[in-house]
């Protein structure tokens, strides 16, 4: 892609997303051009992550309705209640949680989905890398806000996540693949996301890097 095409791109984005008017190439100047340019190319470094597949896309669809069922608001509410009181009671938890029988549901989760689980991550702290060998993990966010931090060749990539179900699913929502490290990262409220993984709840592991030279350590979030 050359450079023009890719201001091009980014106008038409512009004009189509954020209403900009008059945005063609040659037009603007070159300060605009380049910041035109740098948002697409931002957006373009992130795709592995963000940019969904037709199939990825229609499992969280599916997902994301399944959330949503009135007869779960209240089961869901409840779960996250319970975990911000843990983290009340436990000062020193970063995180809590609790799987969600998917039979609550009552709709059938797609077939790859083996559990469902809610997690509490404290506010203002970093819940520190991990990574689920043996699962493919999708996260939505259920209240409040955070960023899901993925690395990838040994950098950081930042993910925010809201919990308002009128913005775009990839706001809302993330997909990380099995064996991908990954943190929460909080601000100053507590966050409370709703977790679906591929593997039944008693086979869900949870691995952590260890000292430095010395491996990683695993456990089961259920015994």
């Amino acid at each position: 892609m050359t450079e023009a095409s890719i201001v091009g791109v980014a106008c038409e984005r512009a004009v189509g997303i954020h209403g900009v008017r008059g945005c063609t190439v040659g037009t603007q100047g070159p300060f605009l051009q380049r910041v035109l340019r740098v948002s697409l190319l931002l957006r373009l470094n992130q795709c592995p992550m963000h940019c969904l597949s037709a199939t990825e896309r229609e499992i969280l669809l599916v997902l994301d309705k399944l959330v949503r069922l009135p007869r779960m608001l209240p089961v869901l509410n409840a779960v996250a209640a319970r975990l911000e009181d843990q983290l009340s009671a436990e000062p020193l938890r970063l995180l809590t949680w609790e799987p969600v029988d998917l039979s609550l549901y009552g709709t059938p989760a797609p077939p790859s989905i083996r559990s469902s689980w809610m997690f509490a991550l404290r506010a203002n702290t970093v819940s520190g890398a991990e990574r689920h060998p043996n699962s493919i993990q999708r996260v939505m966010s259920w209240r409040g806000s955070g960023d899901l931090q993925t690395r990838k060749d040994g950098n950081w990539i930042s993910h925010p996540l809201v919990s308002r179900p009128d913005v775009a699913l990839e706001k809302r929502w993330l997909s990380i693949p099995a064996g991908v490290w990954h943190q929460g990262v909080m601000g100053g409220e507590n966050w409370v996301v709703v977790s679906f993984h591929t593997v039944i709840a008693t086979d869900l592991i949870e691995e952590r890097p260890g000292p430095v030279g010395r491996g990683s350590t695993k456990r089961y979030y259920v015994s």
